[in-house]
């Protein structure tokens, strides 16, 4: 591929889903999250979940802050006719 070498110098690391054992491999090893909450309020318990989860891994690389970390919340829409 001709493209240009991300920002990062590396892949971005995503995981997505938010079962009990893809926070921990998220809390270890994304950069990224992407999940699917019913609500805001939710979304936000699940983002500070996996940012105070990072803050406590020890197994994550030291420029991997919690500041430095985003997520991407999905939305589900039912429409009728």
């Amino acid at each position: 591929m001709c493209v240009a070498r991300s920002p990062q110098g590396h892949p971005v690391m995503v995981q997505a889903g938010g079962s009990e054992p893809g926070k921990e491999l998220a809390a270890e090893t994304a950069e990224m999250v992407y999940t699917v909450q019913s609500d805001f309020e939710s979304g936000r318990e699940f983002y500070a979940d996996l940012k105070g989860r990072m803050a406590g891994c020890h197994a994550a690389p030291a420029q991997r802050l919690p500041d430095r970390f985003s997520s991407a919340m999905g939305t589900s829409c039912c429409t009728a006719a």
